[in-house]
């Protein structure tokens, strides 16, 4: 995900160039005050687009695998690590249409670009 000035002086949160590795569903638990302080500098860019600039700055972690998961559960399953913090909670998952295929269209685009 990346944030935005709004025109009315407030903070938005708006999808990754990324499709793939956009995280706005985990930062939209940031109140609009909290967005309106972070920056995302890389937001604008794709993973193979970052993995280019590492290389153009001869960066040590240029070919580093990326890693699987979430780096800070170590070896706990993402689905285990939720039941344990969140519990089960019974209901409906709602999934915007739009953004649904505005995610699939990134995702089809940057397919298309890595072959």
């Amino acid at each position: 995900g990346s944030s935005s000035s709004s025109s009315s002086g407030g903070a938005r949160l708006a999808l990754s160039a990324d499709a793939v590795k956009d995280q706005s569903y985990f930062l939209a638990q940031l109140s609009p005050r909290q967005l309106s302080r972070v920056m995302f500098p890389l937001g604008g860019l794709t993973k193979p687009q970052v993995r280019q600039l590492a290389v153009s700055a001869g960066l040590a972690t240029q070919a580093r695998k990326d890693s699987q998961g979430i780096c800070f559960l170590g070896k706990v399953k993402f689905p285990e690590f939720v039941k344990e913090h969140l519990g089960e909670w019974p209901g409906l998952i709602v999934v915007d249409a739009a953004y649904d295929a505005s995610v699939q269209q990134q995702e089809q685009e940057q397919q298309q670009q890595q072959q």
